[in-house]
């Protein structure tokens, strides 16, 4: 009787892996990106103006708003602003144009005062 094959021929199955994997121990063995990686600090945030998205934003503005301004979750401009500003907001509170700016900064636009 012929022992029962438990190791699977993943080699049809390439196009589940992700790049640079050859199998499913590779994929365990990825280094995990640490936390709050996708958050830039103020010093290494994007200068050159080309790389930078112009957003226009109000002098007063509400972190919900600011967060559908710049295409974000809410949540994540709060936790923007605990962890780098050490400024404690909820979504609905109002915060001024220069705080606005600088957490803009961070997610790579570049805030521009709207006159009415």
């Amino acid at each position: 009787m012929s022992q029962p094959n438990f190791f699977y021929d993943y080699s049809k199955r390439d196009y589940l892996l992700p790049a640079g994997c050859k199998n499913l121990i590779d994929v365990i063995n990825q280094p995990r990106p640490s936390k709050g990686s996708a958050i830039l600090p103020v010093e290494d945030a994007p200068t050159s103006g080309s790389l930078l998205r112009e957003v226009l934003i109000p002098p007063l503005v509400s972190v919900r708003a600011l967060a559908h301004l710049l295409g974000l979750k809410p949540f994540v401009l709060v936790a923007c602003m605990i962890k780098d500003f050490e400024t404690f907001k909820n979504t609905d509170d109002i915060i001024e144009f220069d705080l606005a700016a600088r957490v803009a900064l961070q997610f790579g636009f570049k805030a521009e005062k709207m006159e009415f």
